[in-house]
């Protein structure tokens, strides 16, 4: 009686807030201006730990008494009349380490979580209302810890790049040995950077998802990153091609790119003059920082990489050849056989000491001091262990195999499917209520087949539309071929209209036919006007984009 009496004449003092339609706390952050409303809320009556209270509190801190106020807060919450922050209690249900001696307070750690969930319930309020990308203004980051969904899905995407980034926001990347594979994998996929039409199909949604999501080109890091390599390996094969037979001019030209854009990349000034023009010319606003980061991490793996194809080749012709330009590459040919077996050796030994040389990185942030220089280490060795040998080469995972082919779909579909919040936080249904492990292990066994599923149409789609966007009559071959069937039964008859006057229409729309004519055969005709005509488009989003 006395309890209820209490409780009363504090929601008289409630009542102005609890009537503005307020939702309950869980939904709180998601409220109508939250930053004009006052959070008052209630706790639950702390249910002790009656084993440890000593005689004199055991006698008035009963289970009956407990229950009784509890079942009365829980009236109040379910007619709305007051906001009960029902997780306190749920936070030391059962849990004896919770617990202080006395049996009534709770250890100061519960204690301290208690207090991050009150301040980041308002926190988060406040920081979610202006509702814009990026969504990086939480003052709380959910399962921060690897669980078992993270330690599998660790296990079966050693070689796909977006299982390993779902595990990354899932918080297992905060473990070291985990993030180091994470990064090789990055710099590996940009080891092998060269396809134009992978760049064009690795862009579509990648450039389309932001006027979509409102996030930006940036935000999918993957695919600018890959971008950008791409156009210096274009632009530094293509400066001088008329000497590229030269060994020497073409180390040289490709040391110079490199020293090129490490300066770009590292000198204050450069990029941020480059992106205040982007944003002056075309209304782009990308983050210098967090670019600069991006290509710093990976800023030689890809000169590694063109090296590696040059000495291939080179080595390739002296042996078909009987010589090449530089002696060096006749010195290899000649002593191949014993070349090779150095060179495994050497890989064999290379993993476990980049292994045992990371090891000693206190943290992630050291090692991503280390990351340009050492990483092409691993991806050498992998290579030349997959090289190896017959069996080695001719041998392949089917599994990664068809993840593969929709792999670029995977990278950029999980911002969206698996993940939340602009990558800060885990995507969760919520079904059956479930918390823990288990929720987040039943949200995984619905999401991934969906994520999968749609991963795989989508690049079904973008590779029908990436052959549009190389060669248009390729792509209209194959549209043709898949709708051969449909033709034999659905005919499209001709309107009436168009019957009773013909020739009123061939008149008047000759001349825009023409027109039509010369400017599609112009845009079928030559890649860089359909190239300009999509920039352009993009350009016009920009400014218009709101």
């Amino acid at each position: 009686k006395h309890f209820r009496e209490a409780v009363d004449d504090i929601l008289s003092y409630m009542q102005p807030a609890v009537t503005e339609n307020v939702p309950s706390t869980i939904f709180l952050p998601n409220a109508r201006s939250p930053a004009e409303k006052d959070l008052l809320l209630l706790a639950p009556v702390q249910v002790p730990l009656y084993d440890a209270l000593s005689p004199s509190r055991s006698t008035t801190l009963t289970p009956t008494k407990i229950n009784q106020m509890n079942s009365y807060l829980h009236q109040l919450s379910a007619d709305h009349r007051a906001e009960i922050i029902w997780s306190y209690s749920l936070m030391n249900w059962q849990r004896k380490r919770a617990y202080e001696e006395s049996g009534l307070h709770v250890v100061g750690s519960v204690a301290s979580r208690q207090a991050d969930v009150l301040l980041n319930l308002r926190c988060n309020a406040l920081a979610a209302s202006s509702g814009q990308y990026p969504f990086d203004r939480t003052c709380c980051s959910n399962y921060n810890r690897p669980g078992l969904v993270q330690w599998a899905m660790l296990l079966l995407g050693l070689g796909i790049l977006p299982f390993i980034t779902f595990i990354a926001i899932g918080g297992a990347s905060k473990i070291l040995w985990i993030y180091e594979i994470i990064r090789l994998l990055v710099a590996s996929y940009l080891f092998m950077t060269g396809s134009a039409s992978v760049l064009v199909r690795l862009n579509l949604l990648s450039a389309l998802l932001p006027y979509i999501m409102r996030t930006n080109y940036l935000f999918y890091y993957f695919a600018p990153l890959v971008t950008f390599w791409f156009a210096v390996i274009y632009f530094t094969m293509r400066i001088g091609r008329s000497r590229n037979d030269s060994t020497v001019f073409l180390f040289s030209k490709v040391l110079l790119s490199a020293m090129m854009v490490t300066a770009l990349t590292i000198v204050p000034g450069i990029l941020e003059k480059i992106f205040l023009i982007l944003r002056i010319t075309c209304h782009i606003h990308w983050n210098v920082v967090e670019w600069r980061f991006r290509v710093f991490l990976d800023m030689f793996i890809v000169y590694v990489g063109m090296l590696a194809g040059v000495i291939y080749v080179r080595v390739l012709d002296s042996l078909q050849k009987g010589r090449t330009d530089y002696e060096v590459f006749d010195i290899v040919a000649k002593y191949l056989r014993l070349i090779r077996v150095i060179f495994v050796m050497a890989s064999l030994v290379i993993p476990p000491a980049f292994w045992a040389l990371t090891r000693r990185s206190p943290n992630k942030y050291d090692y991503n001091w280390w990351q340009p220089y050492i990483s092409p280490l691993p991806v050498l060795s992998y290579m030349i262990l997959r090289n190896s040998n017959r069996h080695f080469r001719n041998y392949h995972s089917w599994i990664f195999a068809w993840l593969g082919k929709c792999s670029l779909e995977t990278f950029t579909l999980q911002y969206h499917i698996w993940l939340a919040g602009d990558t800060k936080g885990l995507l969760r249904l919520g079904i059956l209520d479930r918390e823990g492990s288990s929720g987040r292990l039943l949200d995984f066994v619905l999401l991934t087949p969906i994520f999968l599923w749609v991963s795989w149409h989508t690049a079904s789609a973008t590779t029908t539309l990436t052959k549009w966007i190389i060669d248009p009559r390729e792509g209209r071959r194959d549209a043709e071929s898949e709708t051969t069937e449909l033709d034999g039964h659905f005919s499209s008859p001709r309107l009436k209209s168009e019957e009773a006057h013909p020739s009123n229409r061939r008149v008047g729309r000759r001349s825009m036919l023409s027109f039509v004519g010369r400017l599609k055969g112009l845009i079928e005709d030559d890649l860089k006007t359909r190239l300009f005509v999509m920039l352009a488009v993009l350009w016009v989003l920009n400014w218009t984009y709101t």
